[in-house]
């Protein structure tokens, strides 16, 4: 089938499997490619996918491993209402293929490096609050994403929702095995092996003060960067650097306490971000 040759191969127009048409090339990479695809034995209106060919070509029996895991844990939260769909997951002779539902709006972490941060509290409050309740289910159901970022989030054209993607990298084992995930967004101590509930925590708080600043304003957590240094040390940093409002610094900083012990729980934040009035700085707090 298609699926076993290479992705330097350009496949688009092909049909695989006898009902999926690849229809364009979204994106790839060394080691797999993604394309736009139509289930022609879905309905018009529900027929669009996106479909991931993952080579196997120069991975280890390890890396080999982990693809096997990320198909297995991604199909026990495929049911789960704002986690992406995974309609189909198999191997062939060289390629993982995973078939998902396809995302109009590509994907948050794109989306702020076209447009910047986002303006408006009450969409900031949608996609924080529906986050956090597909990361409080996906923790229910004990599996921890553990590569929580803007990039392995996608969104509808129009942002009213957004859905976890690419379980890569999760596990259903509370603690860290070893230290992973995106560099910007794992939290300070990843040597320590933390728990990775209070690291999907923490990713989710960078997530929340990038989609309301912009981006975040130190590549690593580590006392070695002067900005996380400050950030620590001092309570109002962030209000000196950003124009937010004093109950969103409030909520930033319990989601990134740098002792996981003391970082706040999903509940919690959730209770805060529904009481809270704007995530800006008004005229009255400016002045």
């Amino acid at each position: 089938m298609p699926a076993s040759k290479s992705t330097k191969l350009n496949l688009t127009g092909s049909v695989i499997d006898g009902r999926y048409r690849l229809i364009r090339i979204l994106g790839s990479g060394s080691f797999g490619v993604v394309y736009r695809a139509i289930d022609l034995r879905a309905p018009i209106e529900a027929r669009d996918r996106a479909i991931k060919f993952v080579s196997k070509a120069g991975r280890k029996d390890s890396s080999i491993a982990t693809l096997r895991k990320e198909m297995t844990l991604h199909k026990r939260v495929s049911h789960l209402p704002n986690v992406i769909t995974l309609h189909d997951a198999y191997e062939v002779a060289d390629y993982f293929v995973f078939v998902m539902d396809y995302c109009s709006g590509g994907d948050l972490g794109n989306y702020l490096a076209e447009c910047g941060q986002f303006t408006d509290t009450e969409e900031v409050k949608k996609v924080i609050l529906t986050l956090l309740d597909t990361v409080a289910a996906l923790h229910e159901e004990g599996i921890y994403h553990r590569d929580l970022k803007p990039h392995n989030i996608l969104i509808s054209r129009d942002r009213t929702q957004v859905f976890l993607a690419d379980f890569g990298l999760a596990s259903d084992i509370s603690e860290y095995e070893f230290a992973c995930g995106t560099m910007a967004y794992m939290p300070p101590g990843m040597l320590r092996k933390p728990n990775a509930g209070k690291a999907d925590m923490w990713a989710l708080g960078l997530i929340l003060l990038n989609m309301v600043s912009g981006g975040i304003p130190w590549r690593r957590a580590s006392r070695i960067s002067d900005t996380f240094a400050e950030f620590v040390d001092d309570p109002n940093y962030l209000l000196q650097c950003i124009p937010l409002s004093t109950g969103a610094n409030r909520i930033i900083r319990r989601m990134l306490r740098a002792n996981p012990l003391i970082r706040a729980n999903i509940a919690d934040v959730r209770a805060m971000i529904l009481e809270l009035d704007s995530f800006w700085r008004s005229y009255d707090e400016a002045a």
